[in-house]
């Protein structure tokens, strides 16, 4: 954890403390409250609720504890545990890396060369449609009839269905 997410990053995560299979790594809440307490809807409840958050699984068999953020989230009904939820929702949009848009980035330099610095913008998009959508089937036989039909050398705008 300590060399794959920077510090402020770090902080954030120790809300999956929370989820159960974690609990024993959550000697004390008082972290988690300093780093949440910000965006915690009832601060004044925080040790009650983690106290009730602790028993409410006390009696249940370890493999039938939640397991994810996914999870814990449905188990922490929101008048009970209104922070702990908000907790869970917060870890659960925090985005984890920004892979995705450094790839298009990256793959959007490799099409956009001196040689192709005529392209139009509309030519452009399409590269980088079907260069990000790879993975995605498109019909040869599909493309050929649509520039068929259009009686010149250009092919009209791609779309995925």
């Amino acid at each position: 954890m300590e060399r794959r997410f920077p510090r402020d990053q770090r902080q954030m995560m120790l809300g999956q403390n929370l989820v159960h299979q974690n609990w024993q790594i959550l000697m004390i809440p008082y972290k988690t409250f300093q780093v949440y307490s910000p965006d915690l809807p009832d601060v004044n409840t925080w040790e009650q609720e983690v106290t009730r958050w602790k028993v409410k699984f006390s009696d249940i068999p370890k493999a039938k504890l939640p397991g994810t953020l996914k999870s814990s989230l449905k188990q922490a009904h929101q008048d009970f545990y209104p922070n702990i939820k908000r907790i869970f929702v917060l870890l659960l949009t925090m985005p984890v890396t920004s892979v995705c848009c450094e790839r298009s980035f990256s793959g959007l330099s490799r099409l956009k060369t001196w040689e192709r610095s005529t392209m139009s913008e509309e030519r452009l998009c399409g590269l980088a449609m079907l260069h990000t959508h790879r993975d995605k089937d498109v019909s040869r036989e599909d493309i050929l009839l649509r520039f068929d039909r259009t009686g010149h050398r250009r092919i009209g705008k791609l779309t995925f269905d």
